[in-house]
Parts: structure tokens; C-alpha cells; sequence
């Protein structure tokens, strides 16, 4: 054989190999839940299989872990701490590496499709409210926290913002809608979160959500085709039942569909790339198991089988 031929063969025969390697691994990673969780004492980030099985602590450092949201290519995780700065680590919980600027306060993390950009909350803008206190705008910065650009410039708290699939819009919740509501003849005004989308530069800021003074919304998530949005209602009024539910509504606020039927708090869904589940969790005596259901709310399947609560799951 040809000396030419037979190093091409080799080659190929090598590089084959290494991409099987990759591919195997990448598909042993996948299908899988990134969540929050206390079952060690204080909250960190786990990983399981997609049925709820297999749960293994992912972070190394004992400081409590919030809101995780894992890269849609799977490799990253970020997150924040309970100063409110942004963290990014490796899907195994190595290479723990601080992405904010200090001083700043930020929540509400969340990723691009291609996993190279970061959307989150942050009070680096400087904004304030009426009282002089910080408030979060929405921001977009590379993964590796270089590059960031303010989006929304509110003096009202801005957060949860999250890409639509094509990443031309970006919806996100805000406080800045005053409501007027009448009480036994008194007239009071109250804020609350609503749902808003805009387009990915942060122009054409919309309001989706009807204000109501005992409402607030939280946490909405895109369904994979984009065409509707999951999200949490809270009763925030003085009630000795004040549940949550996890609704659907349209990409243009219409038609809000309530999902959940049991009374209890249920947060943070999150949609699978099936497009026709949803993954959340629910408050259900006094802790919170991860559950699982259809888009239309049928077939309600609890994932977590432990008596922790679970919080922030994604899926990749």
C-alpha cells in the first residue's frame, strides 16, 4: 500500500476514534437535570438523569449556590452567590470562576442558544429607585463576563430575563407598572412583577400581563417553538392560602392558560427541547420536590423522591 495512502488511513482512523470519544461523552452528559438543592445542609448545585434517578452533587466550595441555569451546549453552569455575584463553572463543578464586577448586585442569570452570551440582572447601571436604593436592569455580556451591555434602563427592578429560540426577543419581568386599586372606599397603589418582552437590543418593551393588584408574575421561560410563553403566578394579597401556578400564555399575551391544579407553590418552569414538557417544582409540605408535566398540564409526574427542596432546574 501506498506509504501516502496508508498514513491517510491512520489519520482517519484517528480522528474518527477522537470523534466518537466526544460524541459518546456528549451524549452521556445528555438528558440530563441541573438543579438547586439543600439536601447537604445548605443550598448546591446537583445534577440527575432526566427521569430523577442518579442525583450527584456537582460544586466543590461549601458557600450556598443560587438560580443555576446549564449552558444549552452543556458544558458551563452559571450561578450566583448569596452576595449576588456571578459565578461560571464546568458541568462537573470544577474551574469555579467569578464573572461580575465587585460592588455590583446580579441575579437572574440565563444563556444564549449558542452558549456564548449571558443575560442577566445587574445594578451596575447605577439606577436607583425613589428611595435612593440600587435597582437590577437587564444585561448581555460574553460567557467569560467581558463585554457587557445594559439593555433596560429602569428605576424599577428588572430580571429573569431569557432569550426567545431565535434569540430576537427576550422576555423578562418587571416592577415599574403602578396600580391603583380601591379599599373600602380608599384608593392605594401597589407594584407589581409583570412579564415583558423586547427585542434582543432591549428596544420595543412591551408589557404581556394584565395588571392586577393581587398578581404578580415571575420567571417566564419560552416554549422551544417560541410561540408561547410558561411562567408563575403569585397571589400576593393577604390570604391564608397566597399559592403559586405555572400558566402558558401566547408570545403576544393572550390567551393565559393555567397549567397546575394543585394548590400549592409551583415556580421556575422550565421547558425541555421535546417541546412538550415542562419541568418545576412545587411546594408541598414544607419542602420541594422537582415535578414534571405535558405543556397542557397533563400527566403530572413527580421527578425528585426525596423530602429536600429543589429549585432552578434546567435541562440540557
Amino acid at each position: 500500500m501506498d506509504r501516502r495512502l496508508k498514513y491517510f488511513l491512520l489519520s482517519a482512523t484517528l480522528l474518527f476514534t477522537i470523534f466518537n470519544t466526544k460524541e459518546l461523552k456528549a451524549r452521556q452528559l445528555s438528558n440530563k437535570i441541573i438543579f438547586l438543592s439543600n439536601r447537604d445542609g445548605n443550598y448546591q448545585i446537583y445534577i440527575m438523569n432526566k427521569d430523577g434517578n442518579k442525583v450527584k452533587r456537582i460544586t466543590k466550595s461549601p458557600e450556598k449556590k443560587y438560580e443555576p441555569r446549564v449552558s444549552p451546549d452543556g458544558s458551563k453552569i452559571v450561578f450566583t452567590n448569596t452576595d449576588g455575584q456571578l459565578f461560571l463553572c464546568d458541568v462537573d463543578g470544577s474551574n469555579e470562576t467569578i464573572i461580575s464586577q465587585n460592588g455590583e448586585e446580579c441575579s437572574t442569570p440565563s444563556w444564549s442558544k449558542d452558549s456564548k452570551k449571558i443575560l442577566f440582572s445587574s445594578t451596575r447601571g447605577g439606577y436607583t429607585d425613589s428611595d435612593g436604593d440600587p435597582v437590577q436592569n437587564i444585561w448581555i455580556m460574553n460567557s467569560d463576563g467581558t463585554n457587557a451591555v445594559q439593555l433596560t434602563f429602569s428605576n424599577f427592578v428588572d430580571k429573569n430575563p431569557v432569550f426567545s429560540p431565535d434569540e430576537k426577543k427576550i422576555v423578562f419581568t418587571s416592577f415599574r407598572d403602578k396600580i391603583y386599586f380601591e379599599v373600602i372606599d380608599k384608593i392605594f397603589i401597589a407594584y407589581r412583577s409583570q412579564i415583558y418582552i423586547m427585542k434582543s437590543d432591549g428596544s420595543d418593551q412591551i408589557r404581556l400581563t394584565a395588571l392586577n393588584p393581587c398578581l404578580q408574575y415571575l420567571s417566564p421561560a419560552f416554549t422551544p417553538d417560541g410561540n408561547k410563553i410558561v411562567y408563575s403566578t403569585e397571589f400576593v394579597m393577604s390570604h391564608k392560602n397566597k399559592w403559586s401556578h405555572i400558566y402558558i400564555m401566547n408570545v403576544d399575551g393572550s390567551r393565559p392558560t393555567r397549567l397546575s391544579v394543585v394548590n400549592a407553590n409551583h415556580t421556575y418552569p422550565c421547558c425541555l427541547p421535546d417541546g412538550n414538557t415542562i419541568i418545576f417544582d412545587a411546594d408541598i409540605d414544607g419542602y420541594s420536590p422537582l415535578m414534571q408535566m405535558n405543556l397542557d398540564g397533563s400527566n403530572v409526574i413527580r421527578l425528585s423522591k426525596d423530602s429536600y427542596s429543589n429549585y432552578f432546574a434546567s435541562y440540557f
